[in-house]
């Protein structure tokens, strides 16, 4: 299995029930950490979508036990400062002549 993707890019839309469905979820499948809602009426059970963040802060991430490479070599930019600035910056590490250099 190869998982890949850039976890320095925003972060997932945690909001996908609205607040007033969370009292009609079925409160034993939300101990699962499920959100499941009786529909209809035969109150069929149908599973919501739950984003609750980063694939990586999932318990099951943890489990599988992956081996972690990540890639380091920049394709897209060829300007060294510009991607040191870049790095800084997602890395959440940016300097004030960082903004400054960006906006001259």
């Amino acid at each position: 299995l190869l998982a890949c993707g850039d976890f320095f890019q925003l972060p997932p839309i945690t909001e996908r029930v609205p607040a007033a469905t969370w009292g009609r979820l079925l409160g034993a499948k939300l101990r699962e950490c499920r959100a499941v809602l009786p529909s209809g009426i035969e109150q069929t059970e149908r599973e919501l979508f739950l984003n609750r963040g980063f694939a990586f802060q999932a318990a099951a991430w943890w489990r599988a036990d992956m081996m972690m490479i990540e890639l380091s070599r920049v394709w897209r930019q060829k300007d060294a400062e510009l991607v040191a600035t870049l790095n800084r910056i997602r890395c959440g590490d940016a300097r004030p002549e960082d903004v400054e250099w960006l906006n001259a």
